[in-house]
């Protein structure tokens, strides 16, 4: 997955994201479900998930263990000022509380694909069909079969503190740290635990440093 990291330069480019209709325009197409879902390399679908989550991804194809699933994708990324930024210009708090519920935290840094929204509905599950490798590609863990929910463990995605303190500005419930005290319970590191997601779902994990095998 290629990230972009926007400069001060671009920070304009992201007002306009923000101060424009993108979110309004996109919920409108969810009012039509099921339909096909954009952004992935495989053929999937959007509809409602059966366990209460709302909107899922689908496959809408058989998919084999070890499948990538993602195209090349850009992912904006926002340091901490940019975040504040972006948020302020949101015209309300309903859309900024959208913003935050699908965002990503990578690197030290909130990312969101700009382009592909759909991208953002994989729901949580403590038993994910799809893992991120270390080359940053999401693959499945297992074979997946036609109209089965795509889903990811939110767990391995790293806290962020400019992300934590925006959720308590803007009143969205804050995952990390349930995340945070769930791992720590385990007494495992953030990398350690993706590490031991990675072998629990994948044993013969393709890109993981030899000597970790």
């Amino acid at each position: 997955m290629s990230e972009a990291k926007q400069s001060d330069s671009n920070l304009k480019e992201l007002l306009k994201i923000a101060e424009g209709n993108t979110v309004n325009e996109y919920l409108e197409t969810l009012k039509n479900l099921p339909r096909p879902a954009q952004g992935f390399s495989i053929k999937a679908g959007l509809k409602m998930s059966s366990n209460g989550c709302g909107i899922g991804v689908f496959a809408a194809e058989f998919l084999s263990a070890g499948k990538r699933i993602d195209t090349d994708r850009v992912l904006t990324a926002f340091t901490r000022e940019q975040a504040y930024a972006f948020l302020e210009a949101v015209p309300n708090n309903e859309l900024r509380r959208w913003w935050l519920e699908h965002i990503y935290c990578l690197d030290d840094l909130m990312k969101i694909d700009m382009i592909e929204l759909d991208t953002m509905m994989l729901n949580h599950s403590d038993n994910p069909s799809i893992v991120t490798r270390e080359d940053g590609y999401d693959y499945t863990t297992r074979d997946v079969a036609i109209d089965e929910e795509l889903t990811e463990d939110y767990r391995t995605y790293d806290t962020v503190q400019y992300y934590d303190e925006l959720c308590k500005k803007y009143g969205v419930e804050d995952f990390s740290d349930k995340w945070k005290q769930e791992i720590s319970c385990h007494f495992y590191s953030s990398d350690m635990y993706k590490l031991l997601l990675a072998l629990a779902h994948y044993p013969a994990f393709p890109g993981l440093p030899a000597h970790l095998l």
